[in-house]
């Protein structure tokens, strides 16, 4: 056998090791934040194409998801859209767990976004997306928020 075959051999059993080991890995979870929990987060955002007034309108936000001492949430942040920074309302929320494997959900409507999110890396991560509703259409947008 040559010494590529045996690399290679090599090489296969570390990756098949190393994938195995991932499922005894926790996966998401989505309970909500604990009390004081903060994190930066980042989204990008594509509008629907259905959409008459901005038909597939990038934009980028930036910005914090707070929980204050009594576990609500507040969002302060700001979006770049077609090259103007804005920022957006900081608004209060709703924070509900998620049930049977379903996402938990962070409501800041009526004049923010309601997101579906899950944790990660032990609750030090939040991925989201928006699953509310613009001027009567759905918008993709997915964001991460790391804890400070």
């Amino acid at each position: 056998m040559s010494i590529k075959a045996i690399s290679f051999a090599v090489a296969v059993i570390g990756a098949v090791a190393v994938s195995g080991s991932s499922a005894l890995a926790t996966g998401p979870t989505t309970t909500c934040p604990p009390a004081t929990f903060k994190c930066a987060f980042s989204a990008v955002e594509s509008r629907s194409l259905n959409d008459p007034n901005n038909p597939g309108r990038p934009s980028i936000v930036i910005g914090y998801i707070v929980f204050d001492n009594s576990a609500v949430p507040t969002v302060f942040s700001q979006q770049n859209k077609d090259g103007v920074l804005q920022t957006l309302q900081s608004v209060a929320g709703t924070c509900t767990g998620g049930t049977s494997g379903n996402p938990g959900t962070l409501d800041f409507s009526p004049n923010g976004p309601i997101l579906k999110f899950v944790t990660f890396k032990s609750g030090a991560e939040l991925r989201f997306l928006d699953s509310s509703l613009n001027n009567g259409f759905a918008s993709e947008t997915l964001g991460s928020c790391r804890q400070i």
